[in-house]
């Protein structure tokens, strides 16, 4: 096996060579040959072929070789040019997964309202279920090509680890988080419907037609949930391939200035340096696509200062570069060819534009972008579920009034008119907390569909613990208020663990240990519940805990409820 590499922009190739053992007459076989140790680059090309000698010792060996293979490699500005090409198929097609959710959703509304002019099922709601039934399975199958699509994009990046294992995380969350889009409770529950639309009663079918309403929503939730949290990703891993981009270029021009090329090949390389920088300037660009209004300003001023530097710091040099290059070689028509080109070689080094700088100063200010964006946004999610985790504390300390209330209060009193009006004030109040659950959780891709199905499952129960109070029952008042009153604590519990786990990585990422020793929400509750009496020492732990989590003093109200 005989190979020789070529560097990019260096003359003379590095030969080698490998000796395979004797195959057996007839039969295929296979050498691995790990190529790992040549440390290949961006445009490095490596050309192989077999080479082959017999043993005629009568007439003299003869040797043959095999047809030549070229591997090359593509510079990282065109590799991350074809990522983004799939990664903008993935975002169309979850575009195309919603617009034929939306028209799932339409025809379910045909049903609902034909339904409320005649209660009887007809043919034509049949119909309407069946037409339904087709977006819904269609949505699956295109939930089913876009998953197959992700994992190749995900695989890949493994692979190459070409970016950061933060980036390669987060993706690895959205995957989980596409592959949940397709829950199957909204199509059991749409079959059942199909099926038996035509045995059910009255409240047997508006029982049905609820469930597939609620899961429709949990399930429309969780696709426009997952298609913001894409565009951020997006977002971010397009900064983090322009800063990988600008290195690239960077290191290619400190080994230019370190072993310089023939003129030849300086040129072909500043002609097709300007070929990447219109790539990077298109690249830069399509930031505002993904942009958001939380950090539309420093992109659109990180857009402005890059495409500056670019232009005045680089291409601007490698055009006059290019252009003195065509003048002395019209002004040396009079000398000879090899003349011409040992001068030129000579004085290559003093007259070549210095880039490595402007590269690695591109390559900064995409980095501190990116982090700048990512630690605001950190903030912003912390602060976000502090108002949450407070709100829920709240809402537990009334809703644990409202169940020892329904509890002492007698049989169809007059008295649960009052209480289905707080009833009514904590689900409404619910209602704008679940509201900011959702916007939150389309910032945070750790932040689990469980808690937005529980949230909205919590707002059903409140509703029916209001219906009860509403109807004066006590028994039923009782345990649908007890129901809702666990929900909230629930929610409240998966929140803290959620806070706390953002604020160890937003330590972390600052620089410290991410865990500072502090015990977790679960071990705190088990030591608590171990204690007996010494009410100053758990409100202290408490406080602490608190202190760690957030950042900031709750009430002593609050910490109690937590």
């Amino acid at each position: 096996l005989k190979y020789e590499l070529k560097k990019a922009y260096v003359d003379q190739p590095k030969a080698g060579q490998i000796s395979l053992s004797k195959p057996d007459n007839g039969v295929l076989q296979q050498f691995v040959w790990d190529i790992s140790e040549l440390k290949l680059s961006p445009l490095d090309e490596l050309t192989f072929w077999i080479e082959v000698t017999d043993n005629d010792g009568y007439n003299g060996r003869k040797t043959t070789k095999s047809q030549l293979v070229t591997l090359t490699v593509p510079s990282l500005v065109n590799y991350f040019e074809s990522l983004d090409k799939k990664e903008d198929e993935v975002e169309t097609d979850l575009d195309s997964v919603s617009e034929t959710f939306e028209q799932m959703t339409e025809a379910y509304e045909e049903f609902e309202e034909s339904l409320k002019n005649n209660p009887e099922p007809t043919f034509e709601n049949k119909r309407q279920l069946e037409e339904t039934a087709k977006r819904q399975e269609e949505v699956r199958e295109k939930l089913d090509e876009l998953n197959k699509k992700f994992d190749e994009i995900k695989k890949e990046l493994d692979e190459n680890s070409l970016l950061s294992d933060e980036t390669r995380q987060t993706y690895e969350e959205l995957q989980k988080l596409m592959e949940e889009i397709d829950d199957p409770a909204l199509k059991e529950a749409l079959e059942k419907l199909r099926e038996n639309i035509d045995q059910l009663n009255p409240e047997q079918l508006r029982q049905a037609m609820e469930d597939v309403k609620f899961n429709e929503q949990d399930y429309q939730k969780r696709l426009e949930r997952t298609i913001e949290l894409f565009k951020k990703l997006k977002l971010m891993s397009d900064l983090e391939k322009l800063a990988k981009s600008f290195d690239d270029q960077a290191r290619q021009e400190k080994e230019m200035a370190e072993s310089p090329p023939s003129v030849e090949e300086t040129e072909n390389k500043r002609k097709e340096d300007l070929e990447q920088l219109d790539k990077l300037e298109n690249a830069i660009d399509e930031l505002s696509k993904n942009s958001s209004e939380n950090n539309e300003k420093p992109i659109s001023e990180f857009q402005e200062s890059s495409k500056d530097e670019i232009n005045e710091n680089v291409r601007k040099q490698i055009e006059e570069w290019l252009e003195e290059q065509s003048e002395e070689s019209k002004s040396g028509g009079d000398n000879s060819e090899s003349d011409n080109e040992n001068s030129n070689n000579q004085n290559q080094q003093q007259q070549q534009p210095n880039l490595q700088e402007p590269f690695e100063n591109l390559a900064q200010k995409a980095r501190s972008l990116m982090n700048s964006i990512g630690q605001q946004q950190m903030q912003i999610n912390i602060a976000g579920l502090q108002y949450v985790l407070n709100s829920l504390l709240v809402l537990s300390t009334e809703q644990e009034d409202l169940v020892y209330l329904t509890q002492t209060t007698e049989d169809r009193s007059l008295a649960y008119i009052e209480l289905a009006r707080d009833q009514r004030n904590v689900e409404q109040i619910l209602s704008f907390v679940s509201d900011s659950l959702f916007e939150l959780s389309k910032d945070v891709p750790q932040f689990s569909n469980e808690i937005n199905e529980k949230t909205d499952e919590l707002e059903r129960q409140l509703e029916r613990s209001l219906k009860q109070m509403a109807e004066r029952s006590q028994r039923n008042s009782r345990v649908a208020s007890r129901q809702a009153f666990g929900g909230i604590n629930e929610i409240a519990f998966m929140i803290a663990n959620l806070l706390e786990q953002l604020q160890d990585q937003q330590n972390s990422g600052q620089g410290g240990s991410g865990s500072s020793g502090s015990p977790s929400m679960q071990q705190m509750i088990e030591q608590m519940g171990k204690m007996k009496g010494d009410q100053q020492q758990i409100n202290q732990q408490i406080q602490q805990m608190i202190n760690d989590m957030q950042g900031e003093r709750l009430s002593q109200d609050q910490m109690g409820r937590l």
